[in-house]
């Protein structure tokens, strides 16, 4: 991960009021000295993917977070399926399956509480 990114955990287990709860990706980002909080998402978009987000940042920031750390920053990655006409030859089935211009990244950052120098 470029020596910036440190991997903490997949599936990253988390506990509020009894209930467990998942994030799919926690890293840690060295040079902001904070904690990255990534859902991995296939399909349309859906305003609930914010809300979790929000959900998982506000847990991290009150159980897992260090005192000299920054606050968590939560990044959705997003992969839109496209189909292709079954008579299509294999080749460019195949190649069409996931395009790379479907494939966007939703960030979601609390700006106003961004750390200082900003920039992933």
């Amino acid at each position: 991960m470029g020596g910036v990114f440190a991997f903490l955990g997949s599936q990253y287990r988390l506990e509020v009021s009894g209930e467990e709860y998942f994030i799919d990706l926690l890293l840690y980002h060295r040079a902001l000295k904070c904690l990255v909080a990534i859902e991995l998402k296939i399909g349309k978009f859906i305003p609930e993917y914010v809300g979790k987000m929000q959900f998982y940042l506000a847990v991290l920031d009150d159980k897992v977070r260090m005192e000299d750390e920054k606050p968590s920053i939560g990044i959705i990655l997003e992969l839109r399926r496209i189909f292709t006409d079954p008579r299509a030859s294999a080749s460019s089935a195949q190649s069409a399956f996931y395009d790379s211009a479907s494939a966007f990244i939703r960030v979601h950052l609390r700006l106003n509480r961004m750390p200082a120098g900003g920039g992933l």
